[in-house]
């Protein structure tokens, strides 16, 4: 937008008239340009007029006394003469040691007041007049550009040396659209000037005062003008003293307007100031700065994050990266990122391992000027965000964004929900199935003994295989139920824990007996490992639930266990117990492993086909293990066994 802006101009100062006046307010409308744009370097190629910036140097008093070019245009080189090598890092009177003091005192005011000038001088090095125009942007440093108008200051001598010998002639004066004024430098006692004395003025003059021509010769300038800022006397002082041209833009309170004031001397001690209204113009420059100040301040308001970028391609013009321009306060909430801390690096430069779907989509809209809008997720802040990208200039992309985190967190949550209870229906619906064969199984074994037994000629040996039958039946139908209620009243939590004293080695060696009993695989050999065996072991736990977190997990074991050993045991870390169950079974891949302890779940292993029982087993271990204070968990390798953990606290006996 600043490249097209200055081009325009450029092609606006072929149409308009080629003079003083036109060239200040071409060069104050740059300047502006470079004030907005976001890389005065690259627009300074655009200029016709020279270009640079430089630093202020100034004395232990704060006064400048020099200062130190740090880049110019090619333009810049063209009128000086001078290469980069002759110019870059050195000072003005490194370059020119006899350079007028003005350049300094001028572009020093500009530097430490930050605020805009213009100023038309002499060099007597280049033996150039110029036209210059300087701001600051940041204090002790200023933009400068200018361009040769000695052709022009020739063109004024000339046209002076005529008014001259013409005696100002009263006609040419007369019907000038501007204000002319005539006048000499009046000093104090102290030869210290301190007005100007009007000796001629045209009608245009007496028109903008409101006066006629008898009452103002001879008159002094403030009387007309009391509002008269003082660097109107100094400019006018200088030009008179000095006798080089000037030109500069004043403000008059009193009658409410802006003026472009153009002063030449056509003798010394004299001046001729020539001005006029451009109180319009300067009212629409006016505009355009509140329009980008109220712009800012929309920026600087808003909720959302605002990110002003430009990207960063390689030679195939491929974006790979993209610098951070500008940010808002919004931007540094929603990130927790400082603007200083961001402003001017790339992305990659500040997160090096960002989403590659952030520069692509950055790069894509600054290339297609194409707008998007879509929701990213940033690792670095932990953050979602809902972002609206669009171009504001090729190469640029403004993203407006805000954090939606808690939303996406929300939604999350919800799919998460919806799942889970979709896979609680499914697990439900295959344990009711179970449940069905684990009952009907025994059901129909009791019933099928009991008709049996309704054979009074049944021999005794068969009569007693069926009562052993009916006895196991019962149990484990007893046990489906026990299993079933202990899962209602974890779920509820209704199931308490009774502590008291009790002797661990002789809970271990219980559980030994009884699955010695219960469980004669001769191929598979059960031990018991204990920390403490030869001693009275004596803790505060609930035994009857211990027990049963332990004979789950050795039924399990045991279950898929042909061959080898299980074996199952304890010891003391660290203030807490660990019991673990090992065995040389079947294992469990890693992909099932997650639903060992869920309810209802069981793993359906397609080449062993073992996958009898509720499920319930290791849910019930779990929750009993919680219950204690405690943890568990499992390692396994299929087909070569696995181990179940489990930790609680210890509580030493009274």
């Amino acid at each position: 937008m600043s490249q097209q802006l200055l081009s325009e101009l450029e092609n606006l100062a072929a149409k308009f008239p080629d003079t003083d006046e036109n060239k200040s307010l071409l060069q104050s409308l740059k300047l502006k340009i470079l004030e907005k744009g976001p890389d005065l370097d690259m627009l300074s190629n655009y200029l016709s007029e020279g270009y640079s910036k430089c630093e202020l140097i100034c004395d232990s008093d704060g006064i400048p006394i020099d200062y130190r070019f740090i880049t110019v245009n090619q333009k810049f080189k063209e009128h000086s003469g001078l290469e980069n090598q002759d110019i870059i890092g050195k000072t003005i009177l490194e370059i020119f040691p006899d350079i007028e003091k003005s350049w300094i005192d001028f572009y020093g005011e500009v530097a430490m007041t930050q605020k805009s000038n213009s100023i038309s001088h002499y060099n007597h090095n280049t033996k150039k007049h110029y036209l210059a125009s300087a701001f600051s942007h940041k204090k002790g440093e200023f933009i400068a550009i200018f361009q040769d108008i000695t052709k022009d200051v020739q063109l004024k001598e000339e046209r002076r040396k005529k008014v001259a010998s013409l005696k100002f002639n009263a006609d040419i004066l007369d019907n000038m659209g501007c204000c002319f004024a005539h006048g000499e430098i009046i000093y104090d006692v102290s030869e210290r000037p301190y007005d100007m004395r009007i000796l001629q003025a045209n009608t245009a003059f007496h028109i903008q005062i409101g006066v006629d021509s008898d009452s103002v010769i001879g008159r002094n300038l403030h009387e007309f003008f009391p509002d008269l800022k003082q660097y109107w006397l100094d400019n006018i002082v200088e030009v008179a003293t000095l006798q080089v041209p000037k030109t500069f833009v004043s403000y008059s309170e009193l009658y409410g307007k802006y003026y472009d004031v153009n002063a030449y001397s056509p003798q010394k001690g004299q001046v001729i100031i020539i001005f006029k209204d451009i109180t319009k113009l300067e009212e629409q420059k006016i505009k355009l700065r509140e329009s980008e100040s109220i712009k800012s301040k929309i920026i600087e308001n808003m909720l959302d994050g605002f990110i002003l970028s430009e990207i960063i391609c390689n030679e195939n013009n491929d974006p790979i990266d993209y610098r951070v321009l500008s940010v808002n306060p919004a931007f540094e909430k929603q990130t927790g990122i400082k603007a200083k801390e961001i402003v001017g690096k790339t992305m990659l430069e500040f997160f090096p391992d960002v989403e590659e779907a952030w520069i692509k989509m950055v790069g894509q809209v600054g290339l297609t000027q194409q707008p998007t809008s879509t929701t990213q997720y940033n690792h670095n802040t932990k953050k979602h965000y809902e972002i609206n990208a669009y171009s504001p200039m090729r190469g640029q992309v403004v993203k407006i964004f805000r954090d939606i985190t808690s939303k996406e967190n929300k939604r999350e949550q919800l799919e998460k929900a919806y799942k889970k209870a979709e896979e609680n229906e499914r697990l439900k619906s295959a344990f009711l199935a179970n449940m069905s064969h684990e009952i009907r199984t025994p059901m129909n074994g009791i019933l099928g003994c009991t008709a049996l037994l309704e054979n009074e000629g049944l021999e005794i040996e068969e009569r007693q295989k069926c009562l052993d039958y009916i006895k196991s039946s019962g149990n484990r139908l007893m046990r489906l139920i026990s299993d079933i209620v202990d899962l209602s009243k974890i779920d509820a939590f209704e199931q308490e824990l009774r502590i008291s004293d009790h002797n661990l080695n002789n809970i271990m060696d219980t559980i030994l007996y009884q699955f010695k009993v219960s469980h004669k695989n001769p191929e598979v050999q059960f031990t018991l490992k204990k920390e403490f065996p030869n001693t009275n072991f004596t803790i505060r736990t609930d035994d009857v639930r211990l027990t049963q977190i332990i004979t789950n997990l050795l039924e399990n074991a045991f279950k898929f266990t042909n061959q080898g050993y299980v074996e199952f045991g304890y010891r003391l870390v660290n203030g807490q117990l660990l019991f673990h169950v090992r065995d040389t079974g079947i294992g469990i891949r890693p992909k099932d492993q997650k639903l060992i302890f869920r309810r209802f779940g069981q793993v359906i292993d397609a080449d062993t086909k073992m996958n009898q029982g509720t499920g319930l087993g290791t849910s019930i271990a779990k929750g009993l293990v919680m219950l204690f204070g405690g943890k568990i968990w499992l390692e396994s390798e299929f087909g070569k066994g696995s181990t179940f953990h489990f930790s609680i606290p210890y509580l030493a006996a009274n």
